[in-house]
C-alpha cells in the first residue's frame, strides 16, 4: 500500500496530477468518466488502484479509499475551501472557532480543519483510516500550506485526556462507529460548557436509499445488511454483521432520531438553547456538556 501511495503522491504532485485527481473524484461520485478520465485509466490500473475494464475502471479497496478523498477535496475546492455547510449553518461561523481547541472526529483527510487552522493553532482530527491521512500532506502540497495535525485513533477510544477540547465536530462519521462508546468519548473530551456539532444521516434517509435499490441486486444486498444492522442496534446495542476486512467505513448503522437522543442524554449532553435534534441527517445538532437532552415525545 505505501508504496502504491509514494507513486500517487507523485503523480499529484506533477503536471499530470489535476486530470487525475479529477478522474478519481468522479470515480468516488461514480460519475461518468469521461474521455479525458478513460485516458487516465491505464495509470490508475498501473499503481495498482484498480482494474481497467471494458466499461472503464473497477477500483479495488485502496482505489475506492484515494477515489473518495479526491472527491471530498474536489467538493471543498468548489465550496471555496469552506468548512461542511459553512454558509448554511451559522453556528459554523469561522469566527466562533477562534483560539478555540478543536477536535474533529473522522475528518478523512482533513479538509475542515485545513480552514479551522486559519482561525486557531489548536484544531487536530482523529482519524481511523490510515489512507485519509496520507493525504493530508498530499493536499497540503498542493494547497501550499502547512498539513493540520491528525492522530490515527479510533472515535470509540480517543487518545485524549478528559475535558480537553472547546468543541468537538463530527460530519456523517457516527454511522460508521459503535455510536453510543462514540459519544460517550465526546462527553469524556469535552471542556464543562463544551460544544458537539454533528450530523449524520438517520434511519428514514436509509429507508429511503433502500427502496431506491430495488431492482439493483448488488446495491440491495449492501442496503439489506445495512438495514439488518441498523435495527439490531435500536434493538440490542450491536451490529449483526461486523465490517468487512477492507475498511473501517463498510456496513454503516443509522440510529433513529430517538436513539440518537438517547445517547446523547446518556452521556450528559444537552441540547445548546434554540437548538433540537432534526428529523433528516443534513441539519446540524448542537449539544453541550452538561445536563440530559430533553425527551422529544
Amino acid at each position: 500500500m505505501d508504496s502504491t501511495l509514494d507513486e500517487l503522491e507523485q503523480v499529484l504532485w506533477s503536471d499530470r496530477g489535476p486530470a487525475v485527481l479529477r478522474t478519481l473524484a468522479r470515480l468516488g461520485s461514480r460519475a461518468p468518466l469521461g474521455e479525458q478520465g478513460l485516458s487516465e485509466v491505464p495509470l490508475l490500473a498501473g499503481l495498482g488502484l484498480g482494474t481497467q475494464t471494458e466499461q472503464g475502471f473497477k477500483p479495488n479497496p485502496l482505489g475506492i479509499k484515494c477515489a473518495d478523498a479526491a472527491r471530498e477535496y474536489i467538493f471543498w475546492v468548489e465550496r471555496d475551501r469552506r468548512l461542511h455547510r459553512e454558509d448554511a449553518w451559522p453556528q459554523l461561523e469561522l469566527s466562533a472557532f477562534r483560539d478555540k481547541r478543536v477536535l474533529e472526529i473522522g475528518p478523512g483527510w482533513g479538509c475542515n480543519l485545513f480552514r479551522l487552522q486559519q482561525v486557531t493553532p489548536h484544531a487536530i482530527g482523529c482519524e481511523i483510516e490510515p489512507v485519509y491521512r496520507r493525504f493530508t500532506s498530499i493536499f497540503a502540497k498542493i494547497e501550499g500550506v502547512d498539513p493540520p495535525k491528525i492522530d490515527l485513533g479510533a472515535g470509540e477510544q480517543l487518545p485524549y485526556e478528559d475535558d480537553s477540547f472547546d468543541c468537538v465536530l463530527m460530519f456523517s462519521a457516527l454511522q460508521y462507529m459503535d455510536a453510543r462508546a462514540a459519544v460517550r468519548e465526546v462527553a469524556r473530551v469535552l471542556k464543562p460548557g463544551g460544544h458537539f456539532i454533528t450530523s449524520q444521516p438517520l434511519f428514514p434517509e436509509l429507508l429511503t436509499d433502500t427502496l431506491g435499490a430495488l431492482g439493483k441486486p448488488r446495491v440491495m444486498k449492501d442496503k439489506l445488511i445495512e438495514l439488518t444492522n441498523s435495527v439490531s442496534y435500536e434493538i440490542s446495542g450491536r451490529r449483526l454483521f461486523g465490517n468487512t476486512l477492507d475498511g473501517s467505513t463498510s456496513r454503516p448503522v443509522y440510529l433513529t432520531r430517538h436513539k440518537l437522543v438517547s445517547l446523547l442524554s446518556a452521556a450528559g449532553l444537552t441540547l445548546r438553547p434554540g437548538s433540537s435534534v432534526p428529523t433528516d441527517g443534513d441539519s446540524p445538532i448542537i449539544v453541550e456538556k452538561g445536563h440530559a437532552v430533553p425527551s422529544t415525545g
